[in-house]
């Protein structure tokens, strides 16, 4: 799937394009790194994702897993700064006045620590984004149909926007969909800045990678963001 106009392109990845697998990038990304780099393209850059709430500002200044993060901006064009995952959640982010581009790797760890918060403010300290100049996707993830968790997650915050997104069915489920998206209108951004069009849920459509569904035999697909030239 993509998105695109005049001034960037989406591509939102499933396991057709997935680099490799899970058991691969874990079993390689500190003894074999250029095997993993070898399978990526050489204008495409990822992190080493920890998930977690920091990442970096990509200045054409190092390789992909060179350095930890789970969120990268850019102003470079022709330069494709993406995310891997398989049930995580994508977000994307573009700023039509700075013309300046970010994406987080947001599973429920980075989203309960706030990483929507950090590249918010990465973007505006750095880049001076007014957050109405922001255009935000969600890609595809693990989604209220099928994010099961433990009773023990439950433990996890006591924040108004986390008990929100906690549904009890014959199940718990977690919606960190629906957490990203209020927290991010908690930050300022209105709700017609989101756009849910490409969050389909990888954990019951096939043609997505899974980790829940699969294991560590899933692949990692990856979505990236490019600026046109």
């Amino acid at each position: 799937m993509h998105y695109k106009n005049s001034n960037f392109l989406i591509s939102f990845g499933n396991n057709s394009n997935a680099p490799f697998t899970i058991e691969e990038f874990r079993n390689n990304i500190f003894t074999n790194k250029a095997l993993l780099q070898n399978k990526i393209s050489k204008n495409r850059i990822f992190l080493h994702q920890t998930h977690s709430n920091y990442g970096q500002i990509y200045k054409n200044n190092f390789s992909s897993f060179d350095y930890q993060g789970d969120y990268l901006i850019t102003k470079e064009p022709e330069v494709e700064i993406g995310i891997l995952t398989a049930d995580c959640l994508p977000i994307i982010f573009y700023d039509s006045k700075n013309n300046v581009i970010a994406i987080a790797h947001s599973g429920w760890k980075g989203s309960l620590s706030g990483i929507v918060d950090k590249v918010l403010e990465d973007l505006k300290t750095n880049f001076f984004v007014d957050f109405n100049d922001l255009e935000i996707f969600f890609g595809p993830s693990a989604k209220k149909c099928c994010y099961e968790v433990s009773e023990s997650f439950l433990e996890n915050s006591k924040e108004d926007i986390f008990k929100a997104s906690i549904i009890f069915r014959d199940k718990i489920i977690f919606d960190n969909v629906y957490y990203s998206k209020q927290r991010l209108m908690a930050l300022g951004i209105k709700e017609e800045q989101i756009n849910l069009d490409y969050n389909i849920c990888t954990m019951c459509n096939l043609q997505f990678s899974s980790v829940r569904r699969l294991g560590v035999k899933s692949g990692l697909q990856p979505t990236t963001i490019k600026l046109i030239g």
